[in-house]
């Protein structure tokens, strides 16, 4: 906290006059390399002052969003102030809080490069062989039951890179037109198969 506030304000001596005077510039950018400044702090373990503190805390017990801890907080303060001051500059100071939240996500957690695939098919040693000789990852499977058929199905999970849904998609399709396919975001995959993507997904 301390070096934060000794950096704010040797940055604000050393530049007197901001790069431009347009208000949504400044919004956009300040959203960014806040944000971006302040998810490294993150990664370090590390807090800003303020209601970083009351957010990274909230962070820590809850597992939410950095994003949303910010919008919910600073944003109760934003609106107060916007009460006091006008409601102009709270919209900026609003706009300048999403940018800066998605900002510390993404330098947070990295970008989502990979996906998590769950199948529900009748044919599962088919699909599942058939996803493993194409793409080398693994995949698990577990016996489940539909409450509203009642019949019995195979659930399948898959770790992926993001440029392989579409490959997914089609063997499913090919192998079991009616299979039912949910894709999720994931941010890493530790151990098992998860072959590279060198391309970046």
């Amino acid at each position: 906290v301390l070096l934060f506030n000794l950096g704010v304000d040797i940055a604000a001596r050393w530049m007197t006059h901001g790069i431009t005077d347009d208000l949504l510039l400044n919004t956009l950018y300040g959203g960014v390399v806040g944000g971006i400044g302040s998810g490294l702090i993150y990664r370090a373990r590390a807090t800003v002052a303020g209601s970083g503190v009351i957010s990274r805390i909230v962070q820590l017990r809850t597992g939410l969003p950095i994003s949303q801890i910010y919008i919910f907080v600073d944003g109760g303060i934003i609106f107060m102030l916007g009460l006091v001051f006008g409601w102009e500059n709270a919209l900026y100071a609003l706009i300048m809080l999403f940018i800066w939240g998605l900002a510390a996500d993404y330098t947070l957690e990295g970008p989502s490069v990979i996906k998590t695939i769950f199948i529900v098919t009748d044919s599962a040693t088919a699909v599942s062989q058939t996803i493993m000789a194409r793409l080398g990852i693994g995949v698990t499977a577990w016996p489940v039951q539909g409450m509203f058929s009642g019949r019995a199905h195979d659930i399948l999970f898959c770790t992926i890179n993001r440029s392989d849904v579409n490959t997914v998609h089609l063997i499913v399709a090919e192998i079991d037109p009616q299979a039912f396919i949910v894709v999720g975001q994931g941010h890493r995959a530790i151990g098992g198969l998860l072959r590279t993507n060198r391309n970046g997904g």
